[in-house]
């Protein structure tokens, strides 16, 4: 009969010393990095957002060509808009 509750002991602190190693492990895990050496090189400041990518043509020169029209339209959905908003009133 000892040595049942012996192994049912020995089962059970194993298996709460592996749970408690996986709680370690997943807490390690979401947790920053360790920021207690000054000079520890960690790739720099800044916020660690990436900056989006420039347009291929360097975003200057002429409007593409379909945005005359895009700029009617839109002005044409704003009056819309203000005409709805001042017929509510």
């Amino acid at each position: 009969m000892f040595a049942v509750d012996a192994m049912t002991t020995v089962a059970l602190v194993l298996v709460l010393g592996c749970a408690f190693g996986v709680l370690l492990r997943v807490i390690s895990r979401y947790q920053g990095p360790d920021d207690s050496q000054p000079d520890s090189d960690d790739g720099g400041g800044g916020s660690g957002r990436r900056e989006p990518p420039r347009p291929r043509d360097g975003g200057g020169g002429e409007p593409p060509p379909w945005w005359p029209e895009f700029e009617r339209e839109f002005a044409d959905h704003v009056r819309g808009l203000e005409f709805a908003s001042a017929s509510d009133h």
